[in-house]
């Protein structure tokens, strides 16, 4: 670390990667301040500050002890050895030493008590949760929540009919033999495949394959809530319901419970169909298998999926590991959590299993948003209904300054180009008949083929936010109901339609063949 960044370091004051001791604390609890760094993301202890940033050095003898101190501390009181290193530096004309720790790469670390530390902020906490602690394995790939045994569960436990349709579909193991006592070895069969650890089913055995999961594993269940309006705090709901059983019964009951809670559009489909909903179904279908196949199982926390006016959401315990971010999931870069979860999803879920689930979801809709509150340790996927869908902004209309008397418009409503005002013919906004200039005078050509720049710019708008309503495309292109209306019914004929009903309703553009079809009806009339 250099000179400069040490600087600004002490300047910011203490974080959760930088600590100030004015001298020696002593081998033990300098010990203590080497792990919490090494079982979080590590960082530097700054001797010869104090609590307040102020630079009081360090001296001949304090360099001396902080020398062993640190040596012990980081080879014979620290299980496993870390190797931190150390800088001196001259500060205000003070000396100070930097110790700086990198994340350690065998976590867990504990101390020679046996007590295990992490960061909290600026200071150091005992770690006493054996979930955390089960985390912090997982982290290094030395241990997976679903490969974990379950304490009381058996091979009884096993619903026989679900393992041996499995079986025959993935293996060639009929299922009438899997059902016929003695003829396949069930126990060796689920530890041969993970399922199972000595006599007792691991988690993912349970949840993939168990008669009744939420037995040995009560929280592992998904709580459904439709609301009213957008927010959570409301005493009313539409529709709620808890989903329980086999992570195959989750996912089919979720997909069915946000399904029948959006609006479905017939959008050219026959009159007995169900339409489509509002929300592609293959971007929900990827979220929701993402909240089974990535989820914390360490943590005691069931699933939420939240129903709201203006979108849904999808919370799953456990925020994103190993240094993952949003960027990169969206890239297509992946952590397999639960492997074993993993590997057997795509034979039992709609999932291909390629690590792209999110890539995917962000190319099929634009409209979705991801949050890892690693402070809150959950995963939240929002993707927002299609009336409600963030807008996404248009070329900002050209206001009209000229206040001519001819003018059939307030010159803040002009959708045109202010060199062309009083009103160019294919853009006037208004009715003939209620053109204020003599009726042989109005300038406005109806049936003008030429579409203006204000219709280009209405139909840029439809065409960017299916379902838009009149008042939204207002907010956005900065036109009054009134022009639009006429835009729509004139200029736009025939190139968008309205879908839905009166007040929920809103404007797509009309596919180029029906259009073809209208204008060669028109043609044959």
């Amino acid at each position: 670390m250099t000179k400069a960044e040490i600087t600004e370091r002490i300047a910011q004051g203490e974080d959760s990667r930088t600590q100030f001791k004015r001298g020696p604390i002593g081998i033990a609890k300098l010990a203590a301040e080497l792990v919490a760094f090494s079982n979080a993301s590590g960082g530097s202890i700054l001797f010869g500050v104090d609590d307040d940033g102020n630079v009081v050095g360090l001296g001949t003898k304090d360099k001396k002890i902080l020398t062993d101190d640190i040596s012990n501390a980081a080879n014979d009181n620290i299980r496993p050895a870390i190797y931190p290193q150390t800088e001196y530096h001259t500060i205000r004309g003070k000396q100070i030493l930097c110790v700086t720790v990198a994340e350690g790469a065998l976590k867990p670390y504990s101390d020679k008590s046996g007590s295990y530390w992490t960061k909290s902020g600026p200071d150091k906490r005992r770690i006493t949760s054996r979930e955390e602690l089960q985390r912090i394995l997982q982290k290094a790939h030395l241990l997976y929540a679903d490969e974990t045994p379950v304490y009381g569960t058996s091979a009884k436990d096993i619903d026989l009919y679900h393992f041996g349709e499995f079986l025959e579909r993935n293996y060639g193991i009929s299922a009438e033999s899997v059902l016929e006592p003695g003829k396949v070895d069930i126990p060796l069969m689920l530890r041969n495949l993970g399922f199972a650890s000595g006599d007792q089913l691991t988690l993912a055995g349970l949840l993939l394959f168990g008669k009744n999961p939420q037995r040995y594993a009560p929280v592992n269940v998904v709580k459904c809530v439709a609301y009213y309006g957008n927010d959570m705090a409301g005493s009313n709901y539409r529709d709620s319901e808890d989903f329980r059983g086999t992570i195959r019964d989750m996912y089919r009951s979720t997909m069915q419970f946000i399904l029948r809670n959006l609006r479905h559009e017939q959008a050219g489909q026959g009159f007995n169909s169900i339409g489509i909903p509002e929300i592609p179904e293959e971007a929900l279908q990827e979220l929701v298998a993402n909240m089974f196949l990535h989820r914390d199982y360490f943590m005691s926390s069931p699933w939420r999926v939240m129903v709201f006016d203006d979108r849904v959401e999808l919370i799953s315990p456990g925020a994103l590991p190993n240094h993952l971010t949003i960027e990169m999931i969206k890239s297509g870069v992946s952590v397999a959590r639960n492997p074993l979860i993993f590997t057997f999803a795509t034979k039992e879920i709609p999932y291909r299993g390629l690590g792209s689930g999110i890539k995917r979801v962000t190319e099929i809709t634009k409209h979705v948003e991801f949050i890892s509150d690693s402070e809150a340790n959950f995963f939240t996927a929002k993707v927002y209904r299609q009336e409600h869908a963030p807008i996404k902004p248009v070329d900002a209309p050209v206001s009209c300054p000229i206040n001519s008397p001819d003018c059939p418009i307030n010159p803040p409503d002009c959708p045109v180009n202010p060199h062309d005002c009083p009103v160019n013919p294919p853009d006037c906004p208004i009715s003939p008949h209620d053109c204020p200039i003599t009726p042989p005078d109005c300038p406005i050509n109806p049936n003008a083929e030429e579409m203006s720049d204000t219709a280009i710019r209405l139909l840029e708008t439809i065409k960017a936010n299916p379902g838009i309503g009149k008042k939204t495309i207002s907010t956005v292109s900065g036109l009054s109901v009134r022009n639009i209306k006429f835009h729509i019914e004139h200029s736009l004929r025939g190139k968008v339609e309205f879908r839905g009903a009166k007040k929920t309703g809103g404007y797509y553009i009309v596919a180029e063949s029906k259009t073809q079809r209208t204008k060669a009806k028109k043609r044959k009339q």
